[in-house]
């Protein structure tokens, strides 16, 4: 409790300042974890055949003559 005895009598600019710091250092630290979230995903997707495995009916053109 002594930190935080000393930090309530910090001025106001110095809490403040502390208080975005962690915000602004906890919000990248999700971002990269979320990006690197993403990029194994999307590499996942890239391994893999969707279109193939979707098993999608094949649609024939009819022939126009003209």
């Amino acid at each position: 409790m002594n930190f935080l005895d000393k930090l309530r009598k910090q001025p106001e600019y110095i809490r403040k300042f502390m208080l975005w710091s962690i915000v602004i250092i906890l919000g990248l630290i999700l971002t990269a974890i979320w990006i690197n979230g993403s990029y194994k995903k999307i590499q996942k997707l890239k391994s893999e055949n969707i279109i193939q495995e979707l098993n999608l009916p094949k649609i024939e053109m009819p022939a126009i003559n003209e």
